[in-house]
C-alpha cells in the first residue's frame, strides 16, 4: 500500500516538475545553439546574438534553481495538502499507519528531488558541450583540482571518503524532514496556520544559517587539531539527530495532535 501511495505522490509531483524539467533542457539546448551559432557562423561580435545568449544564461541558470526549488516546494505542499486539510481525511481513511505515511510522503519527495538534480546535471552536459576550448579548460582546472583532492583522500584516507558518503545520505532528508516538521507544527495554532507556518519556516532556517556559521568554524578547528574523523562523526550525529527528531515530532503530531481544516 505504501507503494501506491508513493506512485499516487509522485504523478502528483512530477505533473508540475515535468515543466521545469522541459523548459531547463530546452534553455540548455537553445544555449548550446546560440553557441554553435556564434563559432561557426562568425557572428561572435554580433551584439544583439551577445545579448541574447546572456539572457539565456541567467534564464537557464534561474531554471535550475527553480527546478530544484520547485521539487522541495512542492513536496511541501503535498505533504501539507494531503495531510492537513479536507483531503486529509481521505489520506487517514487509507490502511495506512502514520509512519508509512510519512514515509510515502517523505520517498516520494526525496523521487522528486533526486529527479530533480539529475535533470541538472544532464542539462549542464548539454549547455556546456558548445562551450569553447577556454571555458572548457576553466571548467577543468576548477573541477580537476577538486578529483584530484579527492583521489588523493581517497588513497592516504579512504574513511574520509566513506563519512562522506554518509554525510550526504543523511543530511539528503533532513530539509524536507525539518519542513514537514514546521508545517505540522503550524497545525497547532487555532488562526492564521499558512501565515504562522510561512513564519516559522523563516526562522527556522534562519537559526539553522546561525548556528551552522558558529560551528562550522569549530568543527573546521577540530579537524585541524583532533581528527577529521571526530568532526564527521559529529556532523553525521548532528544530522541524525536532525533527521530522527523531526521525524518522530511529526509522527507525534499527526497521531496525537491531528486536526483537520475542512
Amino acid at each position: 500500500m505504501v507503494g501506491k501511495l508513493i506512485k499516487h505522490e509522485l504523478f502528483a509531483l512530477f505533473r508540475i516538475l515535468l515543466f521545469f524539467a522541459v523548459a531547463v533542457l530546452l534553455l540548455a539546448a537553445v544555449g548550446r545553439l546560440l553557441v554553435y551559432v556564434m563559432l561557426n557562423n562568425e557572428v561572435d561580435g554580433n551584439f544583439v546574438t551577445s545579448i541574447i545568449y546572456l539572457l539565456v544564461i541567467i534564464a537557464y541558470m534561474l531554471g535550475i534553481v527553480a527546478l530544484i526549488a520547485a521539487a522541495y516546494a512542492v513536496g511541501a505542499y503535498r505533504f501539507y495538502k494531503t495531510m492537513f486539510t479536507g483531503e486529509g481525511y481521505l489520506t487517514f481513511s487509507l490502511p495506512l499507519t502514520p509512519v508509512q505515511l510519512i514515509v510515502g510522503k517523505l520517498a516520494s519527495s526525496m523521487i522528486a528531488v533526486i529527479f530533480s538534480a539529475g535533470v541538472s546535471i544532464v542539462s549542464l552536459i548539454i549547455f556546456m558541450s558548445g562551450w569553447s576550448g577556454s571555458e572548457m579548460g576553466v571548467f577543468y582546472d576548477v573541477f580537476g583540482a577538486f578529483a584530484e583532492e579527492i583521489s588523493a583522500l581517497a588513497s592516504n584516507d579512504p574513511w574520509q571518503i566513506v563519512e562522506g558518503v554518509i554525510q550526504i545520505i543523511v543530511a539528503a532528508p533532513s530539509v524536507l524532514l525539518v519542513i514537514f516538521a514546521v508545517i505540522s507544527l503550524g497545525q497547532l495554532f487555532v488562526s492564521h496556520r499558512k501565515a504562522i507556518t510561512a513564519a516559522l519556516i523563516i526562522v527556522v532556517y534562519v537559526l539553522y544559517g546561525i548556528i551552522s556559521s558558529i560551528l562550522s568554524p569549530h568543527f573546521a578547528a577540530m579537524a585541524e587539531n583532533v581528527s577529521a574523523h571526530l568532526s564527521n562523526c559529529i556532523t553525521i550525529a548532528i544530522y541524525l539527530a536532525v533527521d530522527f527528531g523531526s521525524f518522530f515530532l511529526i509522527k507525534y503530531l499527526v497521531k496525537n495532535k491531528l486536526n483537520l481544516i475542512v
